[in-house]
C-alpha cells in the first residue's frame, strides 16, 4: 500500500477549469438582457457608439414620475478614457425640466458582468437647468446601463438606459 492518496476527481476538476476558463470573467460575448426596466424602447436595441454621436440617450423612470436624457459631452463615449455627461431631468407630459428633484445620483453598470465603473461620480448643476457628471470611465466594451436615481423624501425611483460600447 502506498502512502499517497489517490484523488481521481482532481484530474477531472482540472480539465473542467481549463474548459470554462475562457468563459469566466469579463469580456464574454453575452447578449444584453431583454425585458424588465430598460431605457431602450421595447424591442429596440441599445444605441451603438455611432448612434450616440447623433442622438441622446433617453428613458422614463420606473414609475413614470420623471424622464432622463443623457448627453455625452463631445458627442460620444470613449473606451477607457474619462468622459462627462449632461443629464436632463424632464417632467413627463410637459417636457419641461424638473426643478424640484430632491437628491439625484448617477451610476453605470455592466449587468451581464456583475460590475460597474471603477469610480464614483457626482452630479452637479451645470447652470443651465441640467446636471453634469464628469470622470465617468467605461473600461471595457460591451453592454452598459446608466442608472439615474432620484430620491424625494423616502421614495427613490430609477430611470435606466442601455448603451452598447463598441469599437
Amino acid at each position: 500500500m502506498s502512502n499517497s492518496i489517490r484523488r481521481p476527481y482532481a484530474a477531472s476538476f482540472a480539465w473542467v477549469l481549463l474548459a470554462i476558463a475562457p468563459l469566466a470573467g469579463c469580456g464574454g460575448e453575452e447578449e444584453p438582457p431583454t425585458g424588465g426596466p430598460s431605457g431602450a424602447a421595447a424591442g429596440a436595441a441599445a444605441p451603438s457608439l455611432a448612434e450616440a454621436d447623433q442622438v441622446s440617450l433617453a428613458a422614463s423612470s420606473a414609475r413614470g414620475n420623471f424622464q432622463i436624457r443623457i448627453r455625452p459631452e463631445g458627442g460620444s463615449i470613449p473606451l477607457n478614457e474619462p468622459f462627462a455627461v449632461i443629464v436632463d431631468l424632464i417632467a413627463p407630459g410637459t417636457g419641461d425640466r424638473l426643478e424640484d428633484y430632491g437628491s439625484v445620483t448617477l451610476d453605470a453598470r455592466m449587468p451581464a458582468h456583475g460590475h460597474g465603473m471603477l469610480r464614483d461620480v457626482e452630479l452637479v448643476p451645470n447652470g443651465e437647468g441640467a446636471l453634469r457628471a464628469e470622470g465617468l470611465l467605461f473600461h471595457m466594451i460591451g453592454h452598459w446601463e446608466f442608472h439615474v436615481d432620484m430620491t424625494r423624501g423616502l421614495r427613490t425611483e430609477r430611470a435606466q438606459v442601455s448603451y452598447e460600447l463598441t469599437l
